[in-house]
């Protein structure tokens, strides 16, 4: 546990101290830096290859990709060119900002990673353009290696869905259900968390030592092997961590708005609609910008111990997980 409470201490300190490392923060955590846990848990349960089916039908069904559909598309815009138009260019207006925080997620990424090397190995300037630079500069790798295992988490996904679903109608509900857990708990789960551990890793050698895509996921499967078990234990730790972090910024954010409370109750309650609506308004401005300071730090914190981590299982020193070290004082 020694080696866990250094890195996370030391993290702590560095965002604190670096608090442009936020401004990553808050962009990283936009599209799921954290894989290992927002796909386990979000599709947890009995029902989750149904869920993954029904959506790919409703899809089908929709008959997005018809010929009828394009006809229907041709007509209206014939019909009525500058409604077609407006919608069009809201659609497009639209998917560049979706790209734009695409790329603005994966430069924090690497921003994070290589200003958090610098600041770990006193080297090198940190600050938000160096971030910024070292993260527009590996943005294809960082963006490649985040897509193929995200690929590889929803082939998976499916697979076990279509399994699932065949099986259901040949087996009883119960059996059905105990067949999901089983896949859930046996095949997805541990899958999911070994290609999560790999992209953190890779992303890590992508911008710490600038490996090429390729080299940085055959290096960040070979680094995982050898530390298995410690990477587990590690995402473990981290993972509740977060969950007392989340409750105690849910509990401040509650303490937060009750003043506010009580001041938007007086004001309806003495009709000053127009303070009453101040209130609220610069009251819901007010939690959110502390819930994203919040979520911003927690978001650069987490990575920052992953890539401090990384820096340590890469290192000569390497490191031996706390389970091991408990076996062995067991044996002796």
């Amino acid at each position: 546990m020694y080696l866990y409470r250094t890195i996370l201490k030391k993290s702590a300190q560095i965002i604190w101290k670096f608090k442009h490392l936020w401004f990553f923060g808050f962009f990283a955590a936009f599209l799921g830096s954290f894989l290992e846990f927002e796909i386990i848990f979000n599709r947890m349960g009995p029902d989750f290859g149904h869920r993954f089916l029904n959506n790919i039908g409703s899809i089908k069904s929709a008959g997005i990709f018809s010929k009828s559909f394009l006809f229907n598309f041709g007509n209206l815009f014939k019909n009525d060119p500058i409604s077609m138009i407006i919608l069009l260019t809201i659609t497009l207006i639209v998917l560049v900002l979706l790209g734009f925080l695409i790329w603005l997620s994966m430069v924090s990424q690497g921003g994070l990673v290589n200003n958090t090397a610098n600041i770990v190995n006193n080297k090198g300037e940190t600050n938000i353009q160096v971030g910024v630079e070292s993260g527009v500069k590996n943005f294809w790798k960082i963006f490649g290696i985040n897509l193929v295992v995200k690929f590889f988490v929803y082939f998976i996904l499916l697979i076990l869905s279509l399994l699932i679903f065949f099986t259901s109608y040949s087996s009883s509900l119960l059996s059905s259900m105990f067949l999901v857990n089983a896949l859930l708990f046996i095949v997805f789960i541990p899958l999911a968390l070994i290609l999560a551990f790999i992209a953190k890793y890779a992303i890590c050698y992508a911008v710490i030592e600038g490996d090429s895509f390729i080299l940085s996921i055959k290096k960040a499967f070979n680094l995982f092997i050898r530390n298995w078990l410690v990477s587990i234990e590690m995402a473990f730790i981290l993972f509740f961590l977060s969950f007392i972090v989340g409750l105690v910024i849910l509990i401040g954010l509650t303490l937060a708005f009750i003043p506010i409370l009580l001041l938007f109750n007086l004001a309806v309650y003495f009709s000053w609609i127009m303070l009453s609506f101040w209130i609220f308004i610069v009251g819901i401005i007010i939690l959110a910008v502390l819930m994203a300071l919040a979520g911003s730090a927690f978001s650069a914190f987490r990575i920052t111990a992953w890539t401090e981590f990384f820096i340590r299982l890469n290192s000569s020193k390497g490191s031996v997980s706390k389970l091991a070290r408990l076996v062995a004082k067991v044996k002796k």
